[in-house]
């Protein structure tokens, strides 16, 4: 049905989509559904800015905090607020350059995982056995000339 059209589609946006998705969605479509099934409009504009900061962690290391006001359309003295937000929520892991005005993402969490992001852990992996392997053979010529008499 339409209405279930609806909720796939807003499942979508809030899966993978940004704060501009959610509200070019909200725009076009008639809301009278939302209430139906009890779905604040002010809770998923809140819960769409945590995603689209964690969106933006996932795309960039480093975010100027005039980017992160853009893409979450708040004032940038609100910058840091939705850090600690995110921060709180363990959607990212970063630290507030506040002299410089940026956000340095240290971790994050993404929101789909996917064909390419099997692939970044496999490759992950795969330098994780690498490195093991070089240390067991650095520990193993350490320990064999450590035995000799």
């Amino acid at each position: 049905t339409k209405e279930h059209g609806h909720l796939y589609d807003l499942l979508v946006i809030f899966s993978s989509g940004k704060l501009k998705d959610y509200k070019a969605f909200k725009a076009k479509d008639d809301a009278a559904w939302m209430a139906k099934y009890s779905l604040d409009g002010a809770a998923c504009v809140k819960q769409m800015r945590l995603l689209s900061l964690c969106s933006l962690a996932v795309e960039h290391r480093e975010i100027p905090y005039s980017a992160v006001a853009a893409g979450l359309e708040v004032p940038a003295g609100e910058v840091e607020k939705w850090v600690v937000e995110c921060i709180s929520a363990s959607l990212i892991e970063a630290k507030m350059d506040q002299l410089e005005q940026r956000v340095l993402i240290t971790k994050f969490t993404h929101r789909v995982f996917g064909p390419q992001e099997w692939k970044e852990l496999a490759l992950r992996l795969e330098s994780w056995k690498t490195n093991l392997k070089k240390i067991l053979g650095t520990v193993s010529k350490a320990q064999a000339l450590h035995a000799r008499p």
